[in-house]
């Protein structure tokens, strides 16, 4: 089974945002289900979409950096499999690249994780993320992107900014994973 096949499985950008913008009938299934944690889960989303380009903004104006391919999509060139579509790039980050990735948190540790456990976690969790949008916006562009930024608003609080030097070594394990998954 080819990327073909799966390209095919996509949305369209229109239906995309269609869906961002409205509740369809999965989304009406989990707000009847009276289960809390898929509630959540779905208002997270929603609050992630309402949040980002605000996040952006003061990110922007916080770094006094133009932060630009808003929402762009990226596809591999040396690998057809991989795709990315990414919440910004930052030009002239330390006179780099950098790729951006705008998140929205409630910030609640779980269980046996204390308040300041919470952000580290999440930078963790999105480090995969990071790595693979910073791998394909450097093809892309030919130019070094040797950083990723991760911000987060955290309960409607000011967005912090969090970085993360790309690690080229967990990039070839990622592409290796990817890889062996789609069966290269």
């Amino acid at each position: 089974m080819g990327v073909e096949f799966f390209k095919k499985l996509g949305l369209s950008p229109k239906s995309l945002k269609e869906r961002k913008n409205t509740i369809g009938g999965s989304d009406a299934n989990i707000l009847t289900s009276g289960d809390a944690e898929r509630i959540l889960k779905l208002f997270r989303v929603n609050m992630g979409h309402i949040t980002e380009e605000a996040n952006l903004e003061w990110t922007e104006h916080f770094l006094d950096l133009p932060i630009t391919n808003k929402q762009s999509v990226f596809y591999g060139k040396k690998h057809s499999f991989m795709r990315c579509t990414v919440d910004g790039v930052v030009e002239g980050y330390k006179n780099n690249l950098a790729v951006i990735d705008a998140k929205f948190t409630m910030g609640r540790p779980k269980r046996d994780e204390e308040y300041k456990d919470v952000i580290p976690r999440l930078i963790r969790s999105y480090s995969p993320q990071i790595h693979w949008n910073a791998y394909l916006v450097e093809e892309a562009t030919g130019k070094e992107c040797p950083y990723g930024l991760l911000s987060f608003v955290k309960q409607g609080e000011q967005p912090s900014l969090h970085e993360m030097k790309i690690d080229r070594d967990f990039q070839e394990k990622l592409i290796n994973v990817a890889k062996w998954f789609m069966g290269c």
